[in-house]
């Protein structure tokens, strides 16, 4: 009765450790993948200057970015019309040529979400009164919301990095127009 007993526990402990077992061993890969994970997110997170982490995947590979410095510029001035010498009484200076500005990329933004459809145009027939015995044209400059940083591709399998850039992401936000005088 007593080695039936014995028997019996010792049964019952066993299969406890093979169900025991048997759970640790498959949930071990997604905590060995969540402590990798999370120990790279930390090394990223950690750096004091880091502004935003973005992540996206796509096939067997995750993309994400460390923004170094996100800011505003404007461009130079473009004509969009003809000189005119101003008489003194004063006259109008119309719009005569048709401007687009797009979004601007250097280096690699595939991944990141990041969109390039973005754009910026003069309005048809934009004019402003001159300024009188002044020769003067109409220009168009458009402000850019600049985004810097760096983009890591990570291997879903192995959860490491295995390829980084820069990059440089330029979207136009609004334009405004100004008399120049020549």
């Amino acid at each position: 009765m007593i080695m039936k007993r014995i028997f019996s526990v010792t049964l019952f402990i066993i299969i406890l450790c093979l169900n025991c077992f048997a759970s640790y061993a498959s949930n071990e890969n997604c905590f060995e993948k969540e402590s990798l994970d999370s120990s790279i997110n930390q090394e990223i997170v950690s750096n004091e200057n880091e502004k935003d982490i973005k992540k996206s995947q796509y096939h067997g590979y995750y993309y994400r970015k460390k923004v170094t410095s996100r800011t505003t510029k404007w461009t130079s001035y473009k004509r969009v019309s003809n000189n005119v010498k101003v008489p003194p009484k004063g006259a109008t200076i119309t719009q005569s040529k048709q401007l687009t500005f797009g979004v601007t990329v250097s280096g690699s933004i595939y991944g990141l979400g990041l969109s390039t459809s973005a754009s910026v145009s003069t309005e048809n027939s934009y004019s402003l009164n001159g300024t009188p015995r002044k020769t003067q044209y109409l220009g168009f400059r458009v402000k850019y919301k600049v985004e810097k940083g760096v983009r890591y591709v990570y291997n879903q399998n192995t959860n490491k990095v295995v390829d980084k850039n820069n990059y440089t992401y330029k979207k136009p936000m609004y334009g405004e127009y100004a008399l120049i005088t020549v």
